[in-house]
């Protein structure tokens, strides 16, 4: 029998979830003895996790370059003297009109919830991801016509909804407690590094040869995976506790003590997932999310938050930024400034993880709101004198500077924040529902943000789109001055009672044998009505 006291702790990641970002799963908190926590895994295992991690966001990877492919292909796509695209046969291309390119520069967005939705654990489902994105290149790739253009994209929507929940999921279930944190921002360091190999390739490469190339991912990624041994947690549910003996000891560079208390740990914690999941007070229902104080002040903070994530304008910005630079007659060509703009992004993003805990949630997402509404007005400014023919070439470098500057504030702040406060804010209780409404306003914002990017630059203007922009960052910086919560440093107890209006010290502290549904219950009388 382990001592409750112990300071040592596992944390079992489950596979019931409902996040299509990185995931912010549902946890049981179980002990490990104090001499496991004494003999973990040396530099092989280390080594084996990063590993894992690495092979599995190559899959992010591709995530990025479906979401990367509408900035280079806009521009033939719509060339009404030489579009790719000939479904007659004659030797003269048919150019995509600019509403039916909206819809293919959004349709893997609306989908991409879909793909959430039928993601589940274990490498099976991470190799079976694969299959759509090489369907989607060959597509694209191959055909000549409009209508398997959108099942491309279809297909390439659903396989970035599945990786962004196979791969944080297989990651946390492989990797031990003190890594999972640094590996966690593979995800996105993928996915924002894929908008630049989108942009690298498509700058030395023809529009057929562009997919051809990007189809070594999705390879890639399946040879490697089928390297990889099955997750212990996996194994573990499924009660195979001899192969989830070894797979542990592979991915722990060993077997070991640590690996033997590590498997009774999740064995236990397995068991205890099943108990909670025979009782219908175990998950939150959609009326709870609404009823319970703390819970709807959270809800709400997230589903802002997420709104000005995405209607800032960062995903129409980089899915049209060939065509920002080439409207705005930039020093740098079209797609060299976008290869700029989305390294900028994938390093920012990485850099993001270090700052995390030190600037604090709300600066970061202040500061990132202003940097980038001063960015878009600089940008619209630029757009609108051009409009007035004022002669600009002298500061042909503004458009790109003032664009490099928007993404990395974006990716500093904007970006990870509201991902990392949406699992920060519930008990465990309400996260998975309030992960699944989160997810769902996001995917649709995104899907508004670009689809409408072309009626509303048709309408107002590039600058007046801009600046629609730029009123949105302005808007939620004073949100988050005035209404968002610092997480930082604070235990859940003390954020739960902060949303449920107790602020108070006498809260009950939370010992190691309480859940965060205990807090959640601890700090909920204390609420106002």
């Amino acid at each position: 029998m382990v001592d409750q006291s112990t300071v040592g702790w596992a944390v079992w990641r489950g596979s019931r979830m409902a996040c299509s970002r990185p995931a912010p799963y549902k946890q049981t908190i179980v002990p490990i003895p104090p001499e496991a926590v004494q003999q973990r895994s040396g530099r092989p295992g280390k080594a084996r996790q990063y590993a894992t991690a690495i092979i599995l966001n190559i899959a992010a990877l591709a995530a990025g370059t479906v979401m990367g492919w509408p900035s280079p292909a806009e521009r033939l796509l719509t060339n009404a003297t030489g579009s790719p695209l000939d479904p007659d046969g004659d030797g003269v291309g048919d150019p995509v009109s600019t509403q039916h390119f909206s819809w293919l520069a959004s349709v893997n967005f609306l989908v991409g919830l879909v793909g959430t939705l039928l993601a589940w654990g274990g490498r099976v489902a991470g190799l079976v991801v694969a299959v759509p994105y090489a369907l989607s290149w060959i597509f694209i790739a191959t055909t000549d016509s409009l209508l398997p253009l959108y099942a491309a994209r279809l297909l390439g929507g659903i396989a970035s909804g599945a990786t962004l929940v196979i791969s944080p999921l297989f990651i946390a279930e492989t990797a031990e407690d003190e890594h999972r944190g640094a590996l966690g921002t593979f995800l996105a360091v993928g996915i924002n590094s894929g908008i630049f190999v989108t942009s690298a390739v498509a700058s030395f490469t023809s529009y057929r040869a562009t997919p051809l190339v990007l189809l070594l991912l999705p390879a890639v990624y399946f040879l490697c995976l089928l390297k990889l041994p099955e997750t212990p947690v996996y194994l573990v549910k499924r009660g195979r506790t001899a192969a989830a003996r070894r797979s542990l000891a592979w991915y722990r560079g060993g077997l070991s003590a640590a690996v033997d208390a590590e498997l009774e740990a999740l064995q236990a914690a397995a068991k205890r997932e099943e108990s909670a999941s025979a009782s219908d007070s175990d998950s939150a229902s959609l009326r709870d999310l609404f009823t319970h104080r703390g819970t709807r002040r959270a809800l709400v903070q997230s589903l802002v938050l997420f709104a000005n994530q995405q209607f800032c304008g960062v995903i129409a910005v980089l899915s049209y930024s060939e065509e920002i630079f080439h409207e705005a007659g930039s020093s740098l060509s079209p797609s060299a400034a976008a290869m700029v703009v989305a390294a900028l992004m994938a390093v920012a993003t990485y850099l993001s993880s270090f700052l995390m805990d030190r600037a604090g949630r709300r600066t970061l997402m202040a500061a990132s709101n202003i940097i980038m509404a001063v960015c878009l007005v600089t940008l619209g400014g630029f757009f609108y004198a051009k409009s007035v023919v004022y002669d600009l070439s002298a500061v042909g470098w503004l458009p790109v500077l003032a664009t490099s500057v928007y993404v990395v504030a974006f990716a500093s702040g904007m970006g990870p924040v509201p991902l990392v406060l949406l699992s920060e804010t519930y008990s465990t209780r309400a996260r998975s529902l309030a992960t699944a409404v989160g997810t769902g306003c996001q995917t649709l914002c995104a899907f508004a943000s670009t689809k409408f990017f072309v009626d509303v630059k048709e309408l107002f203007g590039m600058y007046g789109l801009l600046w629609l922009f730029a009123g949105f960052c302005a808007a939620g910086a004073a949100f988050v001055l005035l209404v968002v919560i610092e997480t930082r440093g604070k235990t859940l107890d003390h954020i739960l009672a902060e949303f449920h209006g107790d602020l108070r010290p006498a809260v009950a502290p939370v010992s190691q044998d309480d859940d965060d549904d205990e807090v959640f219950r601890r700090a909920e009388p204390t609420a106002a009505p």
